[in-house]
């Protein structure tokens, strides 16, 4: 495979990195939106209708780090299901899609014609040295995996998380995932909430219901508790929404306003977002009649398996050739390799 002769070529020249790479940043992110809350009822699953349209197309990628004393390493993958059958990156398109941090920037720049190298920001001004926010390289090489297959999308698509992250410092992230969903009839699917805030700040409407908001609040909880409050049995699925996020005037973040509805059950809780409410409203039979354990999508449930399963297998080739060379890599990295 052509992958493996790049990756050969990139591993090669690896060894010759020797400045030592400086601590991870982690991105301080800052929240700008505000959530409307007037459109926002509670559903239950008989509520639906009996069907929505078929999931024509489903997107999802899967990011490995693998970090030694002098760079970090990421590696990206990709999966599409589609109705002819699944496309994966690499593979089905040639996109750069391992991006690598280090401090050496000479060493940076003898990489340049190792094609699945991306190495600084696209604009050529920066390159992914110890100063850029870990989590920042990790979702520049990712969203190029990503947005690759979601260009090929027809018909009703999800992506397996959010439309946009709202990365305050770093707005170019978020456009160029919005300009490839804007013209698609896409809708997102968020499975991990316990990080986020926007349900605290429906802090009337949540209240409403019953919920104190604290300094504590998260999305993960508020849902958890409204949805042990309305659930009629075991069997049932509860929807909250629509909620509405708009962004406040912003020169870094005049990003377009998303609908937001928060779904709960026995097994799993999930947000679907979609920039047209008609979207989600009319796949929303779909996603709930069609899961699987643990609770997911069945579409979502998938891409995100065989998402891991690929980045874990290459991401394991990756360290035996990188331990191969003599380069010595972190506890949590041998940790990733050999993770079962």
């Amino acid at each position: 495979m052509e992958f493996l002769k790049r990756l050969e070529a990139l591993i090669d020249n690896l060894s010759s990195i020797k400045k030592p790479l400086g601590p991870r940043i982690q991105i301080q992110e800052e929240d700008l939106s505000d959530i409307h809350s007037s459109e926002a009822g509670v559903f239950h699953y008989d509520d639906l209708p009996p069907n929505g349209p078929p999931v024509d197309y489903a997107v999802d990628g899967s990011l490995r780090t693998i970090t030694t004393p002098t760079f970090r390493l990421f590696l990206a993958v990709g999966v599409a299901y589609t109705k002819l059958g699944i496309l994966t990156i690499p593979g089905f398109r040639d996109v750069k899609h391992v991006a690598l941090q280090s401090d050496d920037e000479e060493a940076l720049r003898r990489l340049e014609d190792v094609a699945i190298v991306k190495y600084r920001f696209a604009n050529g001004e920066k390159f992914f040295k110890s100063d850029v926010p870990e989590d920042v390289v990790g979702k520049v090489v990712r969203e190029a995996v990503e947005i690759a297959l979601i260009k090929e999308a027809k018909g009703t698509a999800l992506i397996d998380g959010p439309l946009y992250y709202g990365i305050r410092g770093f707005p170019e992230i978020d456009w160029w995932r919005v300009e490839a969903l804007w013209d698609k009839r896409v809708v997102a699917v968020v499975k991990r909430l316990e990080t986020s805030k926007k349900l605290c700040r429906a802090k009337e409407w949540v209240e409403e219901m019953g919920i104190r908001i604290d300094a504590a609040c998260n999305d993960m909880a508020v849902v958890a508790e409204l949805g042990r409050m309305h659930m009629r049995s075991y069997r049932d699925v509860v929807v909250f929404g629509p909620f509405k996020q708009t962004f406040r005037q912003s020169k870094l973040h005049p990003l377009p306003e998303r609908y937001l509805w928060y779904i709960y059950s026995a097994s799993s809780i999930f947000r679907v977002e979609a920039f047209r409410k008609e979207y989600a409203e009319e796949v929303l039979p779909t996603l709930l009649r069609n899961r699987v354990v643990p609770g997911l999508p069945y579409h979502i449930a998938l891409v995100d398996k065989l998402a891991k399963d690929l980045s874990k297998r290459l991401a394991r080739l990756i360290c035996v050739k990188l331990m191969g060379k003599g380069l010595n890599l972190t506890y949590d990295s041998l940790m990733e390799c050999y993770a079962r």
